[in-house]
């Protein structure tokens, strides 16, 4: 009470009256056009909505040597304010007698032709911005762009051209692990992927009597067509544009051509084993989403799998009883006939190795502790093999109880995939330059590990990485903040995984990326993209032409602009 009489006194002394929210009600006028033109909008339905405000009240008397103030304040209740309005065949809108307040956000929706947009959005699927309304405000003129939406349909048939009643089709957004493109829902994963939950089911639909199927307002993006019978590892992309309608999908159910590999596990001895597991993965899965079977298992080392279909498969062995830590791995290509194998159990083994520094070693840093030397998996069912610590200068280091299959090597933090965002200050140079085992490079073409080697794997890192700076601009030659930028190996490099270095820019548009491996890149800076999407060959031809090339020396601190891609529409 006495705060307030000291404000209305000092705005009485300026010959002032206290302004409260009371004042008079907001009002807000605009238009919606179609996304990039001046084309207006008729029929869209026009949502604002906001929270109830506090309001404050109050009144005064003023006498000789009095001032008296009445003031009543009323917190929000939580109440959600919701207004609604058509637009005109001008496309123009308009809300009155709106309370004023914060955070009011404005969404126009016109499905299926339109995605639903937001005042202030730039791209769909993006936060556009709130609205703050004061007392007796007019807002005039607001824009709202929306986005024509796209439409897929098509038709199931079986291998004679018939249709297929009642098969559920559904349209997928693909999403990245570690490299590896997934159809799967996040929360159908377990083991190494932990979080609540993230799917990319953009639409589901079932075949009708005629076998016809459609997707009907869909953002432009690209997109996966998914059956209880599509092959993922061969399927091609649906590169849909905004306002496209595609009509002519015919997919195929295949025939069922079941397979049969039989086989026999031959123990370390050289004898059957009669004990022994068997799993069967399709090849070139990705480890965390690999659809796996098990073989029946017989006397004498027999075994044998009923494989569905035709294809590349692994197949990892696992021994029984004392040879319980035993292991085979074994690629096979399944065709249209049946097919008889033979696997030897091999048991773990040791490989040692050494590191040599080129410039510097670096400090070890107390937060991040020291670099770690590991065999990472790069097929389903195959074990990570435990990790080895550096020496801080040139030395050596020991990998125990490692068992046959593909790896990739890997040295934390600074040969990671993908690359490890929080490296410490003292590695920001520092990059992998070569790693080799038994005299063979394997940091580029991978280790396959199909017997116990008595060759070393030998690890150089270079204190001397590239680095690269600039900035990103929009089509006017402007900064652009908050956007990832990534730089890409060339074609031959780009199986490597921790060579894609990304960064956002900061909040002038600037990007700097340290501990660059030398080599010929391509820079991209897209407005929207999927983490990860960039090491997905089918993703990154649509983009290529749009890349600014740099080559990077080693030690060079090279700079480049390059221009900003815009979301895809």
């Amino acid at each position: 009470m006495i705060l307030w009489a000291f404000v209305l006194a000092a705005l009485l002394a300026q010959g002032e009256r206290p302004r409260f929210t009371s004042e008079g009600p907001a009002s807000i006028e605009g238009i919606v056009v179609v996304a990039g033109t001046s084309q207006p909008i008729a029929g869209a339905t026009m949502e604002l909505t906001g929270i109830a405000p506090r309001t404050v009240e109050g009144s005064s008397n003023v006498a000789r040597g009095v001032i008296s103030v009445s003031v009543r304040e009323s917190e929000t209740d939580g109440r959600v304010l919701s207004f609604t309005a058509i637009t005109r065949s001008d496309g123009t809108f308009e809300f009155s007698n709106v309370p004023p307040g914060p955070n009011y956000q404005l969404i126009a929706i016109h499905f299926p032709e339109y995605l639903a947009a937001q005042y202030g959005q730039r791209v769909p699927s993006v936060p556009g911005r709130a609205i703050d309304l004061g007392p007796g405000e007019r807002l005039k003129a607001l824009r709202i762009e929306m986005t024509p939406a796209a439409n897929i349909s098509g038709v199931v048939v079986d291998s004679r051209g018939q249709p297929m009643r009642n098969v559920p089709v559904e349209l997928r957004r693909p999403w990245y692990f570690e490299g590896w493109r997934l159809l799967v829902d996040w929360n159908q994963v377990i083991g190494r992927v932990r979080g609540v939950g993230k799917s990319n089911r953009a639409a589901r639909s079932v075949t009708n009597i005629r076998g016809e199927f459609a997707f009907s307002g869909l953002a432009p993006a690209q997109y996966y067509i998914r059956t209880s019978f599509t092959d993922e590892e061969n399927e091609e992309p649906i590169n849909l544009h905004a306002g496209a309608t595609i009509s002519n999908l015919q997919i195929i159910s295949p025939v069922s051509r079941r397979q049969t590999i039989t086989g026999t596990v031959i123990g370390e001895n050289g004898r059957f084993e009669p004990s022994a597991r068997l799993t069967l993965y399709r090849l070139n899965a990705a480890p965390i989403d690999a659809t796996t079977q098990i073989a029946d298992f017989e006397e004498r080392g027999q075994f044998a799998f009923s494989v569905p279909s035709p294809g590349k498969y692994a197949l990892i062995a696992e021994g029984g009883g004392r040879s319980s830590h035993s292991r085979a791995y074994k690629e096979i290509a399944v065709s249209d006939s049946d097919l008889n194998v033979i696997v030897q159990l091999v048991a773990p083994f040791s490989i040692p190795g050494g590191v040599t520094y080129e410039g510097n070693p670096p400090a070890e840093d107390r937060q991040s502790g020291p670099m770690l030397v590991s065999l990472y998996p790069t097929a389903a069912g195959v074990e990570k093999v435990a990790t080895a610590r550096l020496p801080s200068g040139n030395g050596s280091f020991i990998l125990e109880d490692v068992t046959i299959g593909p790896y990739r090597v890997e040295v934390s933090p600074i040969l990671k995939t993908p690359p490890n965002l929080f490296v410490p200050p003292s590695l920001e140079r520092a990059y992998v330059k070569s790693v080799r085992l038994a005299g063979r490079d394997v940091l580029n073409g991978g280790l396959r590990l199909e017997s116990p080697t008595n060759g070393p794997i030998e690890v150089v890192i270079s204190a001397n990485g590239g680095s690269l700076s600039g900035q990103v601009l929009d089509s006017r030659g402007k900064p652009v903040p908050h956007v990832i930028t990534v730089l890409v190996p060339n074609a031959p490099r780009r199986s490597r995984g921790d060579l894609y270095k990304y960064v956002a820019t900061d909040d002038v548009g600037r990007y700097q990326l340290n501990g660059v491996a030398p080599g010929d890149y391509k820079l991209f800076a897209w407005e929207r993209v999927e983490e990860g999407a960039w090491q997905d060959p089918q993703f990154l031809k649509l983009f290529e032409a749009l890349g600014s090339a740099v080559r990077i020396s080693e030690g060079s601190r090279g700079t480049a602009d390059t221009k900003l891609i815009l979301a895809w529409n």
